[in-house]
């Protein structure tokens, strides 16, 4: 008995990923409670009857609501007149198009049931003076909030230049975040990459995992099955060094969605459960927030088993009433899974990834050879949310439709590391749907280029004015 467990450790099974079926996406499997404790959930199809066909909205001021959900339905309502007025404003500016990204965002929250805008309720707003006094303060509340968290994940966030493969990696950068004071009064960096330091171990412990994980998949996509194979963050490696603490920017989340509370959460050490494996061209599309990975926790083993459902989000939001085109992405990324029998002629011998889709990961050795953690995959579910909002065709209309903006910029061009990766995602599917050509995306890119370069030269100067009245009021300490 203790040779055949002996064997087994030293021969500890693979994880496997596997489909299971197709379910809505409000699924929860028997014996998990709902996701929102206190609100029924809401049917996913009645905010999208209650919008007019062209997507835009009457004024919320009309009727008080007498009911949340249609609270929530005259809220996307008061949001889309806003940005109907932003789109109506003078030529086009990339600081007006930022508040209709931001605010585009926002909206497609509004419409989607699962969502738990907080502090949007009838008590709320019976304290008002008004409906459209109370949509007001809501929003700018949530534009801010919004605002930090896509800062956050989208600065330099892009993996595509540093996860090439599962046993690669480009070099870490180094990250020089507002600086603090220590308890001798010394200005201090947090998130500075230094030799020896916690940043340093950091970047090892995650070039490891990187390294070790996909073989306890075998070197298998989890949705694919093909071999060549991404490890993928979870969460984001370089969002983790922005966001200082995650559990304050859990919090932070809890803001739009029916999140449980946490004390503490660790990220770092924890670098073999933030790896998912994934083909080059998943790990893409999801880096893309073409598609999202909606975490479910297994009902009696959640040690051993969890599963994971494929959310297309252009098939999501013509399920909320925010598409305004008729067709998913799912069949245009040829994303298919090869683990699967054929049962479209057309998938040439295997069957597509498509939306809904329920994946179930399961290990034999939980200590070994652990899931990815659960609270990473609502983390990045949460956030993918906030994008794809921004990238629904009809934010993109609303964005990039008309002339471009005056195109004044220097030449030659800033470098592209300058462009936020939700800005560089945005004007690719813009492309890709027709709404810019060559020539005009060609304009976007460099207003944005240059836009997004005076805020990089903003924040540096506020970081250099912080740092020396700190040194300062250290010397005068002293």
């Amino acid at each position: 008995m203790d040779g055949k467990r002996k064997l087994a450790e030293a021969n500890p099974l693979p994880i496997k990923a596997e489909f299971v079926f197709n379910r809505p996406i409000d699924w929860v499997p028997r014996g998990v409670g709902p996701l929102t404790p206190t609100d029924p959930p809401r049917h996913v199809s009645t905010l999208a009857q209650n919008l007019n066909p062209d997507h835009s909205s009457q004024p919320s001021g009309s009727r008080a609501p007498t009911t949340t959900e249609e609270l929530q339905q005259q809220f996307a309502a008061f949001i889309q007149s806003d940005i109907t007025a932003l789109t109506k404003k003078g030529g086009k500016t990339v600081p007006r198009a930022e508040q209709v990204k931001i605010k585009s965002a926002i909206r497609a929250l509004a419409l989607d049931p699962s969502s738990k805008l907080h502090g949007l309720n009838m008590a709320n707003m019976n304290e008002s003076a008004s409906v459209d006094d109370f949509f007001e303060l809501q929003l700018s509340g949530y534009v801010a909030q919004a605002r930090s968290i896509i800062d956050i994940w989208a600065k330099d966030s892009d993996e595509a230049s540093g996860d090439v493969d599962a046993g690669g990696g480009g070099q870490e950068t180094p990250i020089k975040e507002t600086p603090t004071k220590d308890t001798k009064g010394k200005a201090v960096e947090r998130g500075r990459e230094t030799k020896g330091g916690k940043a340093s171990d950091r970047s090892k412990r995650d070039k490891s995992a990187r390294r070790k994980v996909p073989p306890w998949y075998e070197k298998r996509c989890v949705l694919t099955g093909v071999e060549t194979v991404d490890a993928a963050h979870i969460v984001d490696v370089k969002a983790t060094k922005f966001m200082g603490d995650p559990a304050v920017f859990w919090g932070m989340l809890r803001l739009f969605w029916p999140l449980e509370r946490i004390e503490e959460l660790k990220i770092a050490g924890c670098e073999k459960r933030n790896i998912l494996p994934l083909q080059p061209t998943a790990h893409r599309l999801w880096d893309q927030h073409r598609f999202a990975l909606r975490p479910i926790q297994h009902p009696t083993d959640p040690d051993h088993r969890i599963y994971l459902q494929v959310v297309w989000f252009k098939d999501r939001h013509a399920e909320i009433g925010l598409a305004d085109d008729g067709h998913g992405c799912s069949k245009e990324t040829n994303l298919s899974d090869r683990g699967r029998k054929m049962e479209d002629p057309i998938g040439a011998g295997a069957r597509y990834v498509v939306h809904g889709d329920v994946y179930e990961l399961s290990t034999s050795d939980s200590e070994g050879r652990p899931l990815p953690n659960l609270t990473f995959f609502h983390i990045r579910y949460a956030v993918q949310q906030l994008f794809a909002g921004q990238q629904a065709a009809g934010a993109l209309r609303a964005i990039f439709d008309g002339d471009p903006p005056d195109d004044d910029t220097p030449s030659p061009a800033l470098d592209e590391a300058f462009i936020p990766s939700d800005w560089d995602n945005m004007l690719q599917d813009a492309l890709d749907l027709g709404i810019l050509s060559d020539s005009t995306e060609a304009i976007w890119r460099r207003c944005i280029l240059e836009w997004s370069h005076k805020q990089h030269l903003q924040e540096v100067q506020k970081y250099r004015q912080l740092e020396a009245d700190i040194e300062e009021e250290a010397e005068e300490d002293g």
